[in-house]
């Protein structure tokens, strides 16, 4: 019998076997590229590999099969650093390039691998010191250092970009086990910056002919509450967009 047919899905806006489908289109990709391999391409199938993990939560699988798609997201990514590049980037490339990787890679306990590999990195191109900075405090509260911040951090950080400014915050309050102010940077991160984006997608790829809808979810504030021993007060919406079964695995 097909699993799928007596499958809960999580995620209740396509049925098990819809996001089965996105599964097996997300491996055919996968395979496309490892066709070759050449690990400086891997950095196209940790993407895939993510969606998958997203497709198989979403479905109601079970959690172990996720984490075994975020496990690979992980190595690829740490393949894709060492043997595919060799340390030596252009650029480092947005803050939002990190969130969700690394994120994910800690739920899986492979985090601090990757942020080893990543403080080896070289660059050709400038960074800005504001983003050397956030990366630098992301790494800082997976690995279980505290992380401090300051109202001229957060003024700088306005100016670039509203949504990422509350990032240092949610970090210091994460690494000093301060539940409250999490809970309350964690709300505002998933109502203002991850929410409206995923929703405003997702009203596109459940339309879509094609199956490509995986779900809403946010393994970097799923990391962030496992870090944090607990799950904070959150309201209703904030909640769906966190895979809690993950945090507790």
């Amino acid at each position: 019998m097909n699993t799928t047919d007596t499958q809960t899905p999580r995620d209740p806006a396509k049925p098990a076997d819809y996001y089965e489908a996105v599964v097996a289109q997300a491996r055919e990709a996968i395979g496309d590229y490892t066709s070759y391999n050449n690990p400086a391409l891997f950095f196209a199938v940790v993407p895939h590999f993510l969606r998958i993990a997203s497709a198989r939560y979403s479905a109601g699988e079970e959690v172990e099969h996720c984490r075994e798609a975020l496990r690979d997201a992980a190595q690829h990514q740490l393949r894709f650093i060492v043997e595919g590049k060799q340390y030596k980037f252009g650029g480092k490339g947005g803050i939002d390039n990190y969130l969700e990787l690394y994120g994910a890679a800690y739920l899986v306990g492979l985090s601090g691998e990757l942020i080893e590999a990543l403080k080896k990195c070289t660059y050709t191109e400038k960074t800005e010191p504001w983003l050397t900075r956030l990366i630098d405090q992301l790494c800082d509260v997976l690995t279980g250092q505290c992380v401090e911040t300051d109202e001229a951090q957060m003024a700088e950080l306005k100016n670039v970009d509203a949504d990422i400014a509350l990032l240092p915050g949610l970090f210091s309050a994460v690494s000093h086990n301060n539940k409250s102010m999490a809970g309350a940077a964690l709300e505002e991160y998933l109502a203002k910056h991850w929410g409206p984006a995923l929703e405003k997608n997702a009203k596109k790829e459940l339309k879509s002919p094609r199956p490509t809808y995986c779900g809403k979810w946010c393994y970097f504030a799923a990391a962030m509450c496992k870090q944090l021993g607990a799950v904070p007060e959150l309201s209703a919406k904030a909640r769906t967009y966190l895979p809690i079964e993950l945090v507790d695995a």
